[in-house]
């Protein structure tokens, strides 16, 4: 038995180490990689149990409904937060909610997959700068792990927004 668990574990161990040569040795294979580790690491992190809790006091501030005086524009005026954070939400805050129950992950939902786009634009713009795929992945790889954005990306608020077009800002503007 235990023979055959040494043989086993010499053959896995070859393989991996094939695997790790021949990844090493293609550099569009190693980025294509370090993408799809990007995409998972992403993922998992920001839209896994998306929906799992209540809304906190600053989210129940997606969910103000005009009353029938009010006009768009001063509706607008009149609040602290950009007017992208009522818009984003609106479509969900619409179409999901039923009987006074709003579906807490379909309103955090747009702001996620705008923190999701933030991740890879972040590595598009490093990558136009630098011209690493290296610097390009750790960079983003540490902005998508940075707990604050993790946690910024799981709630309903504008910084979602404001880092998206942001960073794509900088990705337009470096030419």
């Amino acid at each position: 038995m235990l023979v055959f668990l040494q043989s086993t574990v010499i053959k896995f161990s070859k393989n991996v180490d094939v695997f790790v040569q021949k990844l090493l040795s293609d550099k569009k294979k190693l980025v294509y990689f370090g993408l799809i580790i990007l995409f998972l690491a992403t993922f998992i992190l920001r839209f896994i149990n998306l929906g799992y809790s209540e809304f906190q006091d600053d989210e129940k501030k997606t969910r103000i409904v005009l009353n029938q005086q009010t006009n768009l524009i001063d509706f607008f005026l009149s609040q602290r937060k950009g007017p992208m954070q009522f818009l984003v939400a609106y479509v969900p805050l619409t179409y999901f909610q039923s009987n006074g129950y709003v579906n807490e992950f379909a309103v955090r939902l747009p702001f996620t997959v705008a923190n999701f786009v933030t991740v890879f634009v972040l590595y598009a713009l490093i990558l136009k700068l630098t011209k690493s795929h290296l610097a390009s992945f750790f960079v983003a790889f540490l902005f998508l792990v940075n707990g604050f954005v993790v946690g910024f990306s799981r709630i309903a608020q504008y910084q979602n927004l404001n880092l998206l077009f942001s960073i794509t800002s900088l990705y337009c503007l470096r030419n």
